[in-house]
């Protein structure tokens, strides 16, 4: 399988036997086809997607009656008060209105997370980062800090800014998100880093 993801879509390939896939194409079609009534408004192809969704019982019928057991998906969304748009991690820009189709429809449990305060300094007394103050890092600098860089990707390491060993606090104020590559010139190249303000 295949995942790839773009502005508020995604496309996923799957590779199996002719006959398999043509039979799943076919159903797909076949559903969408009735389930025009029961969605007005909505593109073949969102519906076909409806139609796998519920072949695979990840969805409702569009209640809010979504499994709780099916699968666990974890969504950073952002949103601020009284806009229409907010912009969901991985996808960029998104509407209200997109985002409540997966939640009501396709989440069978809805967990909110609480915001966090990003105008105060978390600080830890460690050089370990505790979960909470990862979390803190990413919001404030979604991107990679090293210079000209464009990563945007959850997975990059958080780098004290002025090195632990030489005094850097672990906290908000001294850490940023970096690639594997882009920490280590940092680190064995012997660069200086300085930040403009905390």
């Amino acid at each position: 399988m295949l995942l790839r993801s773009s502005t508020a879509s995604a496309t996923l390939t799957v590779r199996g036997d002719a006959a398999t896939i043509m039979s799943i194409a076919h159903a797909a079609r076949q559903r969408a086809k009735e389930l025009e009534p029961d969605l007005p408004g909505t593109t073949f192809g969102q519906r076909q997607i409806t139609a796998l969704a519920e072949g695979l019982g990840l969805t409702g019928t569009g209640t809010g009656t979504g499994k709780r057991n099916g699968p666990r998906v974890k969504i950073y969304l952002h949103l601020a008060p009284g806009s229409p748009i907010a912009r969901m991690e991985g996808h960029g820009p998104v509407t209200r209105d997109y985002v409540r189709h997966p939640v009501r429809d396709i989440a069978g449990h809805v967990r909110v997370q609480p915001v966090s305060d990003l105008n105060q300094t978390i600080a830890v007394d460690a050089y370990e980062i505790p979960h909470r103050l990862r979390q803190a890092v990413r919001l404030i600098h979604p991107g990679d800090v090293f210079p000209y860089a464009v990563n945007l990707s959850r997975e990059m390491d958080l780098d004290h800014q002025i090195p632990h060993g030489e005094g850097g606090e672990t906290s908000t104020d001294n850490l940023g998100p970096v690639t594997r590559s882009h920490h280590r010139i940092k680190t064995h190249d012997n660069w200086e880093v300085r930040q403009p303000n905390p």
